[in-house]
């Protein structure tokens, strides 16, 4: 199984090159069937130098059923940097130590999904980038394979963003969620999330028309204690369940301080306002008050 021109990183790709390159300068080319341990990939062949102890030692090229390795042993372990196929299709060109990916590599799946950046242990530790087959994108940290840290994600679709906290894969802490299309076009998020939702206190919502909530959510709605300040400077305190106001100790407050209270159950008014401080007031003004993200 011949390389082939697929990996983007040409220094790695290379310098794997120049391994197998290297091997027929130096005229001591070896062939062996049992010089890898057998758990790994049982019943390979290796081709290339050998130290002593006939342990694969330097430049050499590994190939059994699972895959191909072209590039730097020590001890019969990988070790420095090379480039391996796997039958599947993927690819891994990078920097190997004690056998497994470790240091910065390139890994290409056959599905185009595509991460570059930094290995340990054999998974994606660090900083790093993930390219997805949909052309989605995520830049930031990685451990023990899943993003976790802090990082950035682009929606190739949509055009959304987020930029946050992550943990397991999944957005979680303070982040700030971009929206470019859809119902929350022009709208943005800043605030806790959990397991990919907004949730937690004092999360901020601004509106696209000007209009901010700050207050309470769960599960990716306002739940709880909330203002709405409306983009004409009136605003509505009160309680929200599941994204709607509900409660019987609902504020509506002007600019100048006025208040009137009411009640609202499931994102409608029940009753009339009542004022809590004597001030005039056009009550037609209150009759158009429900919001919700």
């Amino acid at each position: 199984m011949g390389p082939r021109i697929r990996i983007h990183n040409w220094g790695l790709l290379a310098f794997a090159a120049l391994c197998i390159v290297s091997q027929l300068e130096a005229q001591v080319l070896y062939t062996h069937s049992s010089v890898y341990p057998k758990k790994y990939c049982p019943k390979g062949v290796y081709s290339g130098l050998l130290n002593d102890r006939e342990e694969p030692q330097g430049n050499g090229t590994y190939t059994c059923k699972r895959y191909t390795y072209h590039g730097q042993w020590t001890q019969g372990k990988r070790n420095g940097v090379g480039l391996t196929e796997f039958s599947n299709g993927d690819i891994h060109a990078g920097s190997y130590y004690m056998d497994k990916f470790n240091g910065w590599g390139d890994f290409e799946w056959k599905n185009d999904r595509r991460y570059v950046g930094q290995f340990r242990d054999g998974k994606r530790d660090g900083r790093g980038e993930m390219t997805f087959p949909n052309g989605d994108k995520y830049i930031g940290d990685w451990l023990k394979g899943a993003r976790t840290g802090h990082g950035f994600y682009t929606f190739n679709k949509s055009g959304n963003r987020y930029k946050g906290g992550y943990l397991s894969g999944q957005k979680v802490g303070e982040g700030v969620f971009w929206w470019t299309s859809g119902r929350h076009a022009g709208s943005k998020y800043r605030g806790e999330s959990l397991n990919d939702r907004r949730h937690g206190d004092n999360g901020k919502y601004y509106y696209s028309n000007g209009d901010v909530y700050i207050g309470s959510w769960q599960e990716g709605r306002q739940n709880g204690s909330g203002e709405l300040t409306f983009s004409n400077g009136n605003k509505i305190q009160g309680q929200w369940l599941k994204g709607k106001l509900n409660g019987e100790e609902t504020y509506f407050i002007f600019p100048n301080g006025e208040r009137y209270k009411g009640k609202f159950e499931n994102g409608n008014r029940i009753g009339d306002w009542v004022k809590v401080n004597p001030a005039p007031f056009d009550l037609s003004l209150l009759y158009s008050t429900k919001k919700d993200a």
